[in-house]
């Protein structure tokens, strides 16, 4: 299904999915992908783990949250690489969280209980 230009790179995007079963499960499939596309639910742009940080922040301080929580929530997110913060989520394994887990541990930022 195409989703329009992204507008970075100035190429043309497109949602995909693979679907088990017959002809009626790829319709249904379809008639999602055009649902959450008419809703804006699907993107062109690669969302990076920053982004998804920093919306998380905003939600949690929308929602109202104590202030010394809103304060921890922004040290942990700060703490996080810039190398890590720019990667596209897609493109995140287990390894750099490992990576990212190890060089807190070195630092001595995580407390164990």
């Amino acid at each position: 299904m195409p989703l329009g230009r992204d507008p970075k790179t100035k190429r043309y995007e497109y949602a995909t999915a693979t679907v088990r079963g017959g002809r009626r499960a790829a319709q249904r499939e379809a008639a999602r992908l055009v649902k959450l596309a008419s809703e804006g639910r699907l993107s062109t742009e690669r969302e990076t783990i920053g982004g998804l940080l920093d919306r998380w922040l905003d939600h949690t301080e929308a929602r109202g949250r104590a202030p010394k929580t809103l304060l921890e929530s922004r040290r942990l997110a700060a703490a996080i690489s810039a190398e890590l913060r720019e990667k596209e989520l897609w493109k995140v394994t287990g390894r750099d969280l490992d990576s990212f887990d190890a060089a807190r541990d070195a630092m001595g930022s995580v407390r164990r209980d």
